[in-house]
């Protein structure tokens, strides 16, 4: 019997852990009624969650995100509240999880050739200690999209790992500012339902910037399982 409470105490131990590092980064929550910009709430999750795990932090990846999301009838890009995140995360096992919302202004007189002005939010829950984290984010102009999520990316690792996290210069070497219009396609690549679109969308986005790597990394994904079907 005391092995057996000990063994099973280890195990507990051991999820506990596990559950503590491992994070999941929702789709920010797109509160400007355009539903076309929902792509950019899926872009900051993605630039969150690869900052996170080029420091070597566990996060589950976006397939395992949307099968829950499925699973739990919740709608893609839907405005959550702080329960259903909780819920999200609760079910994906994750025992942190950060989410936040953006919206989108038009942009001030004398500015003719701006696309607007964002205001991006951002929360970390931490579900392990049933603790919430301070409110931090960024503004900026719609063109700077690029620095501002790279930004918040910075942000949120500052959050999470205060005294290991890099400078925010060096983070902004190890990641360069994409072009808008190649992040565009990169993330609706992600969102498109079929492969072919996928694809296509996924060329754009590396052909329009050289030095974003993920849409290569994309395509050689295509064509893996294309070749394993």
């Amino acid at each position: 019997m005391l092995r057996w409470l000990v063994h099973t105490v280890f195990v507990c131990a051991l999820t506990t852990c596990a559950c503590a590092d491992t994070f999941v980064v929702l789709p920010f929550f797109n509160v400007s009624q355009n539903a076309n910009l929902d792509w950019i709430g899926e872009g900051l999750s993605e630039s969150i969650g690869e900052a996170l795990a080029s420091a070597g932090i566990v996060v589950l990846d976006r397939e395992e995100r949307v099968e829950v999301y499925r699973r739990l009838s919740i709608r893609p890009h839907a405005l959550l509240t702080r329960a259903s995140v909780i819920k999200i995360a609760d079910t994906l096992g994750a025992g942190q999880v950060v989410f936040g919302q953006f919206d989108l202004q038009p942009a001030a007189e004398g500015l003719p050739l701006s696309k607007g002005s964002l205001k991006i939010s951002a929360r970390l829950v931490d579900l392990t200690r049933a603790m919430q984290g301070p409110e931090f984010g960024e503004a900026g102009s719609l063109e700077d999209l690029a620095v501002l999520q790279r930004h918040l990316a910075w942000q949120t690792l500052q959050l999470v790992i205060p005294g290991t996290a890099p400078s925010e210069t060096d983070f902004g070497s190890r990641h360069p500012a994409i072009r808008l219009d190649a992040i565009e396609n990169y993330v609706r690549g992600l969102l498109a339902p079929s492969a072919e679109e996928k694809h296509r969308l996924f060329t754009q986005a590396a052909r329009l910037d050289q030095a974003f790597s993920q849409p290569c990394f994309q395509l050689g994904k295509l064509h893996f399982r294309k070749k394993g079907v």
